[in-house]
């Protein structure tokens, strides 16, 4: 009832909060909040969207302008990933009525064991309707963030990859990452990317890769419709856009 879900939606689990602090209404951007929220095997379907979130974990901690995320793990499509870190501006943030002039700061580390990147957008039906993890996306895409990502064994735009390794860093809604690392096409790749996130569902982005040793045809079939029919290693250096 507190978040106006409809019937058709399905919200289940266990929820823990505390919390108390003060806010000045001459100056939200002095907000401060103090307690915790934890939640623990928390599930939400919308029949409206093919993807559910089939558990989310979750301890925060709230001391006055900072936050500590404890644990945060999300089970997604068969995919589970985990996140921890720090956060500080957060309580002017959720204070203000406007953006407040500075952004909240958010450093953390994520992992996964596997992960569809395709899963973000999937259920996405056009004419400006967004799912419930691309509205998720978009309110962290508004904290200036540096951390690590880690990811096992990965798909995206239907090619597999391996021991991904990256540092990343969002800074007024563009994320850049100069210094990813992954198993792609059987060998090591090193990837530049900047990617603007001010439109999640046509998000703006640029792509650097350098791969050595290549075997051609696994690049072609993976990347373009010329398949089966150049075979052997090769250097590759590709821009996208």
């Amino acid at each position: 009832r507190l978040l106006g879900l409809d019937r058709s939606k399905q919200l289940s689990g266990n929820v823990s909060v505390s919390l108390s602090g003060f806010v000045k209404s001459a100056d939200r951007e002095q907000a401060r909040l103090f307690g915790s929220v934890s939640l623990s095997g928390l599930a939400y379907h919308d029949p409206n969207e093919s993807l559910a979130v089939d558990t989310l974990n979750l301890d925060l901690n709230l001391i006055g302008n900072a936050a500590d995320l404890s644990r945060f793990e999300l089970s997604l499509g068969g995919y589970k990933v985990q996140l921890n870190g720090k956060l500080t501006d957060l309580a002017p943030y959720l204070a203000s009525q406007r953006k407040p002039h500075k952004r909240p700061r958010f450093d953390f580390a994520c992992s996964a064991d596997s992960f569809a990147l395709g899963l973000l957008a999937e259920g996405y039906r056009g004419s400006g309707d967004t799912t419930t993890i691309l509205r998720l996306l978009d309110f962290f895409a508004d904290f200036d963030s540096h951390g690590s990502l880690q990811i096992a064994r990965g798909l995206v735009v239907g090619v597999v990859f391996d021991d991904l390794q990256a540092s990343v860093s969002v800074v007024n809604r563009i994320m850049s990452c100069d210094s990813l690392t992954c198993n792609l096409f059987g060998r090591m790749a090193d990837i530049d990317v900047v990617v603007d996130l001010n439109d999640l569902l046509v998000p703006e982005f640029d792509l650097d890769y350098v791969g050595a040793g290549i075997e051609a045809n696994d690049f072609l079939t993976g990347l373009t419709p010329f398949a089966d029919h150049l075979y052997g290693r090769m250097d590759v250096q590709a821009s996208f856009k």
